[in-house]
């Protein structure tokens, strides 16, 4: 593992192998929904346009979109890259900071006066129910989650094994 230099201090990890194709190029610090990730701008038919370090890595390995596996969006080693649909790297990405609950896929349902379970699937909202314990909204939630997104879910509480 190599660690390419980034803007303010920071850096980029990568595998051994991509650092000399990487490293030529100045890679600055960039924050996208909540998360840091390398990226570098460049000239394409004369509009500059921004490149981030893990597209150029997904490209490398054959895939349209990869997730961090870890959400560290500066881990751009291979085995934190896994190819993905944009349905499954939503999955893995946290949620809103201003929410009513502590839990993914919770929120307090005014109206009907409880915790409301939902998910959302292909950019649509999917309704799981209403709970009176916000715990077991998320229960809710993780059981939906995992038999929607499988691996890439990012789960409430860590899953039991059976």
């Amino acid at each position: 593992m190599k660690q390419i230099l980034l803007t303010r201090g920071m850096s980029a990890m990568v595998d051994d192998g991509d650092y000399a194709g990487l490293s030529v190029f100045n890679w600055h610090l960039q924050q996208c929904k909540g998360l840091f990730y390398a990226a570098r701008n460049v000239q394409l038919l004369g509009k500059r346009t921004k490149v981030y370090m893990h597209q150029v890595l997904a490209l490398a390995l054959g895939a349209p979109q990869v997730d961090h596996h870890d959400r560290n969006g500066l881990n751009n080693q291979r085995f934190n890259l896994r190819p993905c649909t944009v349905s499954q790297n939503n999955a893995n990405r946290r949620g809103p900071e201003k929410k009513t609950s502590r839990f993914r896929g919770v929120c307090w349902h005014e109206s009907a006066g409880k915790w409301m379970a939902s998910i959302s699937v292909m950019d649509k909202n999917q309704y799981l129910g209403c709970y009176t314990n916000e715990e077991q909204a998320a229960r809710v939630y993780d059981k939906a989650a995992s038999a929607v997104f499988g691996k890439f879910a990012l789960l409430n509480y860590a899953p039991t094994s059976t």
